[in-house]
C-alpha cells in the first residue's frame, strides 16, 4: 500500500502550530495548547476537483490542499490533506478502491483523527461508499461527498458540500454509524446509496428507506440511525483488484452466451441483473445451476430501481433462479452486490463467500426496515 503523505491546510486559529515538514510530510507539530482533533480530506478527484482541460471537456484537476482552500467556513477546524488520486471516478479500478480503504483505514486508526472526508466522483460513489462500509471497524465517522458542477464552475456546489460533510464528521452524533453519503446538506447511509440523477443538484438517494439527517445552518440534525447489523469485513487483501466478478444483464430472449464468457474470462462470481421483482428465465435458470455447481457463485438483483427482491415467480422465474442455485441481493444495488461478493470472494472460499453474502443481504434487508423505526422510538 501507498505511504501516507498529508499536508496540514487549516488549523484551529485559537492555537499556535508551527509545523515541521520534509518532501511535503509533516513530521512534528507543536503548540502551546493541546490541539484539537483533526479531521482528514482523502482526495481522489471526480468532479468536485475537475476543470476545464486546454483540449476540452473536464477532467480532474485539483488537489485536497486546493479543495480545501477554496472552501470557507472552516477556520474553527483543523484539517489535514491527503491527495490520494487524481481520477475521475469512472476511471477507477478495484485496486484504486481496495488503496483508498486501506488508505482511510489508516487514518482513522490515528488517534488524533476524529473523522474522514473523502471527495470522490459521483459516478462510482455507490462501489467506493459501500466498500469503505464493509470494511470500516471504528466508530469515527468517514464521509463521502462531491460535487454535480466542476471546480472552476462559478456555482460550484463543491465548496459547500466539503463545508457540510467536515461539520457532519466532526459531530459526535455520527459516531457509530458507519461510512455516510452527504450531499446538499442531505445524510444518507452508505447501505443503498445510489444515483439517481444525472444533473439534479443531489443526485443520490437511498430509495428504500430515505435520508438519515440533514445540514442546516453547518448544524446536523439526525431523523433516523442505521444499524450495522450485516458486520465488519477484513480490508482488501493484495489480490482484490484481481478478483473479477461480472455483471450480466437479462432481456427478452437473453440466454446463457454472456455468462459463460463471463465465465471463460476468469469470473468467479456473477451478478446477474434480472427484470422485475428479480426474474431470469429458463434458458439463465439452467445456466445458474450448471456453474453453481462448478464453483461459480452466482447472486440475482434486479434493474428495478426500489423494491426489494421478491423470488416468487416458477416458470423460469426468480423462484427457480434460486432453486437453481442462485443468491438473492435483498435490497442491495446490483452495483453494490457485486462490490460486497468481489471482496467476499477476495477473502474467503466460494463456498463461505456465498453463505457470507446471503448472511449480509438478510441482514441489511431487515436493517432497512425497521432501522429508522428503533431510532424514533
Amino acid at each position: 500500500m501507498q505511504e501516507i503523505s498529508y499536508k496540514i491546510v487549516t488549523i484551529e486559529t485559537v492555537y499556535t502550530t508551527t509545523a515541521a515538514t520534509q518532501n511535503g510530510n509533516v513530521l512534528m507539530t507543536t503548540s502551546g495548547r493541546t490541539p484539537a482533533k483533526t479531521l482528514v480530506v482523502v482526495g481522489t478527484g471526480g468532479t468536485i476537483s475537475s476543470r476545464e482541460a486546454a483540449g476540452g471537456g473536464s477532467i480532474a484537476s485539483d488537489t485536497a490542499e486546493d479543495l480545501i482552500g477554496s472552501t470557507t467556513g472552516l477556520e474553527s477546524m483543523r484539517i489535514e490533506a491527503d491527495s490520494l488520486f487524481m481520477k475521475n471516478s469512472y476511471e477507477l479500478t478495484l485496486e484504486d478502491m481496495g488503496v483508498l480503504a486501506h488508505r482511510v483505514a489508516e487514518h482513522v486508526a490515528r488517534p488524533e483523527v476524529a473523522g474522514v472526508v473523502v471527495t470522490h466522483g459521483t459516478d462510482t460513489i455507490e462501489e467506493s461508499a459501500f466498500l469503505l462500509e464493509l470494511t470500516h471497524a471504528s466508530d469515527k465517522p468517514v464521509v463521502v461527498t462531491g460535487a454535480q458542477r466542476s471546480a472552476d464552475s462559478p456555482d460550484s456546489d463543491g465548496p459547500a458540500n466539503l463545508r457540510d460533510s467536515l461539520v457532519l464528521a466532526a459531530a459526535p452524533a455520527a459516531r457509530g454509524m458507519g461510512v455516510l453519503v452527504q450531499f446538499s446538506g442531505t445524510v444518507y447511509s452508505s447501505v443503498g446509496i445510489r444515483k439517481v440523477h444525472t444533473m439534479r443538484m443531489n443526485p443520490f438517494a437511498v430509495l428504500n428507506s430515505g435520508p438519515i439527517g440533514y445540514i442546516l445552518d453547518r448544524q446536523l440534525v439526525m431523523v433516523a440511525r442505521p444499524s450495522r447489523r450485516g458486520g465488519v469485513f477484513p480490508l482488501p487483501t493484495e489480490q482484490f483488484g484481481n478478483c473479477r466478478v461480472e455483471v450480466v444483464p437479462t432481456y427478452p430472449s437473453a440466454d446463457d452466451a454472456l455468462l459463460r464468457a463471463a465465465v471463460a474470462s476468469g469470473a468467479r462470481g456473477v451478478i446477474i441483473e434480472g427484470t422485475g421483482c428479480g426474474n431470469a428465465n429458463s434458458r439463465i435458470n439452467a445456466w445458474i445451476a450448471e456453474a453453481s455447481s462448478q464453483g461459480t457463485v452466482v447472486a440475482l438483483g434486479t434493474r428495478v430501481v426500489s423494491g426489494p427482491l421478491l423470488t416468487r415467480y416458477a416458470g423460469g422465474g426468480g423462484f427457480d433462479s434460486v432453486r437453481a442455485g442462485a443468491i438473492g441481493t435483498g435490497l442491495l444495488t446490483v452495483a453494490q452486490a457485486r462490490t460486497l461478493l468481489v471482496l467476499l470472494l477476495d477473502l474467503y472460499p466460494a463456498e463461505m463467500a456465498a453463505k457470507t453474502f446471503a448472511s449480509y443481504v438478510s441482514a441489511a434487508q431487515k436493517n432497512a426496515w425497521d432501522g429508522a423505526e428503533r431510532e424514533r422510538k
